[in-house]
C-alpha cells in the first residue's frame, strides 16, 4: 500500500468514526429529550390537575361567598382566595417552564437554563408553601364549616381545634409527599441532564 492510499483509508475511517460520533450524539439527546420529557410530563400533569382543583375550589368559594357572615370567615374567604390565587399563578409559571426544557427544539445550553430555572420556581415554590401550610388551616377549617355545614366555628370552637389538630397532622405528610415526587422527578431530570454537560 502506497502512502497515499494509507492516507486515503486514514481520511474514510476518520469520516466514518466522525459520523458515527454525530449518530451517537444524537441518539443520546433524543433518548434524554424523551426521558427527560416523561419526567416533566408527571410534574405538568400534577400542576395541571392542581389548577383545574384549585379553579373549582375558588369557583365553589366565589359562589358561596355570601354565607360567609362575619368577619373570621370573610378574612378567611379572602385568605383562601389570595392562596388559590398564588397556587394558580405558580402552577402556570411550572406548566410553562417545564414545557420550555426541550433538547429536540432549543439548544443545549438553552434546555439547561430552562431547567435551571425550573429548579428555582420550585425552590421557591416550597419556600412559600411551608408557611402557607401552616397558616391556611386556620383560614380553611372556619370558611368550610360555615360553606358546607353552615357551622360557624366561633360558636364551637372545639370542631375548629378538632380541625387544626387534624390538619397539623396532616399537612406536613402531604406537604412531604408533595416535596418527595417533585424532588425524585426533577432529580432524575437533573441526572440525565448531567450526561449532556459532559
Amino acid at each position: 500500500m502506497e502512502l497515499e492510499e494509507m492516507k486515503a483509508v486514514w481520511k474514510n475511517l476518520s469520516d466514518q468514526i466522525e459520523q458515527q460520533k454525530k449518530v451517537s450524539s444524537k441518539i443520546i439527546l433524543e433518548m434524554t429529550n424523551e426521558r427527560s420529557k416523561s419526567r416533566l410530563n408527571n410534574i405538568i400533569l400534577t400542576e395541571s390537575v392542581g389548577i383545574l382543583v384549585t379553579v373549582i375550589g375558588l369557583g365553589y368559594l366565589f359562589v358561596n361567598f355570601h354565607k360567609l357572615d362575619n368577619m373570621f370567615t370573610l378574612i378567611g374567604g379572602i385568605g383562601i382566595s389570595l392562596v388559590f390565587g398564588l397556587s394558580l399563578v405558580m402552577g402556570f409559571i411550572i406548566i410553562k417552564k417545564g414545557r420550555s426544557i426541550d433538547i429536540a427544539k432549543n439548544s443545549v445550553m438553552d434546555t439547561l437554563r430552562n431547567f435551571s430555572d425550573l429548579r428555582k420556581i420550585l425552590h421557591l415554590y416550597k419556600k412559600i408553601s411551608i408557611p402557607i401550610y401552616v397558616v391556611i388551616p386556620f383560614f380553611l377549617i372556619p370558611v368550610v364549616s360555615k360553606i358546607l355545614y353552615n357551622k360557624d366555628v366561633l360558636v364551637d370552637s372545639s370542631e375548629f381545634w378538632t380541625g387544626i389538630i387534624a390538619a397539623a397532622v396532616l399537612m406536613p405528610i402531604a406537604w412531604y409527599l408533595i416535596y418527595f415526587f417533585y424532588y425524585k422527578n426533577i432529580k432524575k431530570v437533573k441526572e440525565l441532564f448531567n450526561d449532556l454537560e459532559e
